[in-house]
């Protein structure tokens, strides 16, 4: 299995992990994502996720960095690629304000 996609399923292993404990993915950074994966590997080491974050570097650790804030920023109605996840919140806030 390619890396891409085993960082896939760690991305989707710590969503889950987050809505077991009844929290919002959505509103968690990508390194307490990170803190995520890594409590999670602690207990079950057989899981591919588990298996790609044994084995990621720095590069791969930043690609699931990356592709975190990527999942957020698709989560909402007006994500773009080229504009981090704190500035789409303020334009979402702005474009959710009553117009007076």
């Amino acid at each position: 299995m390619i890396q891409a996609k085993q960082r896939a399923i760690a991305l989707s292993a710590v969503r889950s992990q987050l809505r077991t404990a009844a929290l919002d993915p959505e509103l968690i950074t990508p390194s307490e994502a990170h803190a995520v994966l890594d409590d999670l590997c602690r207990v079950e080491t057989d899981l591919v996720a588990c298996q790609w974050y044994s084995c990621a570097d720095g590069g791969q650790l930043a690609l699931f960095y990356r592709d975190w804030e990527a999942w957020q920023a698709g989560q909402s109605g007006y994500a773009s690629p080229f504009v981090s996840v704190e500035l789409q919140q303020q334009i979402e806030d702005l474009l959710s304000r009553d117009c007076k």
